[in-house]
């Protein structure tokens, strides 16, 4: 979405600024439900929780480009955040449940280059895409079915935790109490409002002040 903000103003009659909402409307939910779904999949198991989550974001994502209600769009991000709550934080526990000491390292570093290498392809694809017609680059996350699938059959079922919600709390205080983890906490959200804040408006900058193209942006 983020290279095709400015584009997205008018199809949905809107401005510039509000298309930025559809980053918002995206976020917003992540940051409350992940963990909650942290502690759904302690509960019901990591696989269930995850194949959901990709199948809501895929349904979500796919579609907005068969809509042309401004309100709709926003609601269906909305729905694709729950969906990516329920993806990433449970993507990094499955590792280390399934690998320890180097190999755990590795995986880890082969996750986040995989995210970092789909962030440099994904932009100029849908902005390339964008020309066909602005609904095109929503279909690709009809590729969340395939990972979807593939997921089901290829995780291992993990064991249920069946922990009290006071355990929960009480667990996050204790974490949130170490100074360490408060700062890198803190530090992670600055970065996170900032990377967001650039993903909704660099596209509307870059229209904007030097007629920039979807591509380019």
């Amino acid at each position: 979405v983020s290279p095709i903000v400015s584009h997205l103003s008018g199809p949905f009659n809107v401005s510039n600024a509000q298309a930025g909402q559809l980053i918002t409307a995206f976020v917003a939910p992540s940051i409350v439900l992940v963990p909650v779904m942290g502690v759904l999949a302690d509960r019901i198991g990591r696989k269930p929780v995850i194949v959901a989550g990709l199948v809501v974001f895929g349904i979500a994502g796919v579609c907005i480009g068969l809509t042309t209600s401004f309100t709709v769009v926003l609601g269906l991000r909305a729905i694709q955040g729950i969906g990516y709550a329920a993806i990433i934080p449970i993507g990094t526990a499955l590792i280390g449940d399934l690998y320890t000491g180097s190999r755990e390292a590795t995986a880890q570093g082969l996750r986040v280059s995989s995210i970092q290498l789909t962030n440099v392809v994904s932009p100029p694809l849908a902005g390339a895409l964008v020309f066909l017609s602005w609904r095109s680059p929503f279909f690709l996350y009809s590729l969340a079915f395939a990972v979807a699938i593939m997921a089901w059959r290829e995780l291992p079922e993990t064991d249920t935790k069946q922990l009290t919600l006071g355990t929960y709390v009480r667990d996050l205080v204790d974490l949130i109490s170490d100074p360490v983890l408060a700062s890198v906490l803190f530090s992670f959200v600055i970065r996170f409002v900032l990377t967001f804040t650039f993903y909704a408006y660099v596209s509307v900058l870059l229209s904007r002040t030097v007629g920039a193209s979807t591509t380019t942006a």
